[in-house]
């Protein structure tokens, strides 16, 4: 196992108080291995390794020495085998498909479609007509959150200042509701079964106990982004400074879009809050995610995984290249 970064670790580095130790060098047990917290902390890291050469007992064995070091340190951790629980029992809270609360609206198009369609025919199309009605029920939300009784139709469509992708609450009724109303002006029947099937397919996945994650209790009591940042970014630690995000059990086909969803928010969070709070972000099986080869897996996680080391995040990639 080697670092890719290098220059943070060191057999002759005595400890300190921007150094850990993890371990002593296989060569000469007598020589210690420390680790240059900070300057690990500032940039890209990799771990890598052939099968079984203990690429993940070693990170670990890191992450535990550099939470002992830093309390202050958060550590967000993609766990794709279910396998690191053990190992942070006492520091570490643990989410997964039943109890894990990221709502759809933190979705954003194209992490909506992917979870959506994945793998079905006709997807082009059905996602022109998810772009087309998806902005309006974020702006009737937001105008009603302080009033009752308004309904779809009484919002100026050209009112909202949001987007498609704005992370913005809204009700998956009111998204229906809007393109029942479009299937009502069209008198072409190959279009409106094409409506008939997007409210299908969005019907389907909202019923769905394997979504339970995004749909369930969603809007329901006010969902706020706050909310979702403090459980998966532990604000405040209350002595569990630590996530693992356990990926076993959730569906196939939801996999790419939580994970992408996880790494933007997380580099967002770091970017928007100007480092206020450091974050690390280490993703296990890193290459299933961002592979070297732009043409394969999935778009956005791509974009979302190299992106969270250029500010406040860091990402640790523990992979089996």
């Amino acid at each position: 196992m080697r670092s890719a970064a290098t220059a943070c670790a060191s057999s002759t580095t005595p400890p300190g108080a921007d150094t850990i130790n993890i371990g002593n060098l296989q060569q000469d047990s007598s020589i210690g291995a420390y680790v240059k917290v900070d300057e690990m902390l500032r940039k890209h890291f990799a771990f890598f390794g052939s099968t079984g050469v203990g690429k993940s007992s070693g990170v670990a064995v890191i992450l535990r020495a550099l939470l002992a070091a830093k309390p202050s340190q958060r550590i967000f951790l993609i766990d794709p085998h279910n396998e690191y629980a053990r190992s942070f029992r006492d520091k570490a809270q643990v989410l997964n498909p039943k109890n894990l609360k990221l709502p759809f609206w933190l979705f954003n198009f194209e992490e909506t479609v992917d979870v959506l369609f994945r793998g079905r025919p006709g997807l082009e199309k059905r996602w022109r007509s998810w772009r087309r009605s998806s902005r309006r029920p974020k702006g009737l939300f937001a105008g009603v959150r302080g009033g009752e009784g308004q309904t779809l139709r009484k919002i100026d469509s050209n009112g909202t200042l949001f987007t498609v992708d704005t992370p913005v609450p809204y009700r998956l009724s009111d998204l229906i509701n809007l393109i029942d109303e479009r299937m009502g002006k069209l008198e072409n029947r190959s279009i409106t079964t094409k409506y008939s099937r997007l409210i299908a397919r969005i019907e389907t996945a909202r019923k769905d106990p394997r979504y339970a994650f995004m749909f369930d209790n969603a809007n329901v009591g006010g969902d706020t982004m706050v909310e979702v940042l403090s459980q998966l970014f532990r604000l405040p630690a209350n002595g569990r400074p630590m996530t693992i995000m356990q990926l076993a059990g959730f569906p196939s086909e939801v996999v790419d879009s939580v994970v992408s969803v996880l790494g933007r928010m997380a580099f967002e969070f770091g970017l928007w809050s100007d480092g206020a709070v450091q974050l690390l972000f280490v993703c296990e099986e890193a290459h299933r995610y961002a592979p070297g080869d732009k043409s394969i897996g999935f778009g956005p996680t791509r974009k979302a995984s190299p992106a969270l080391p250029r500010r406040a995040a860091n990402t640790a990639c523990s992979s089996a290249w």
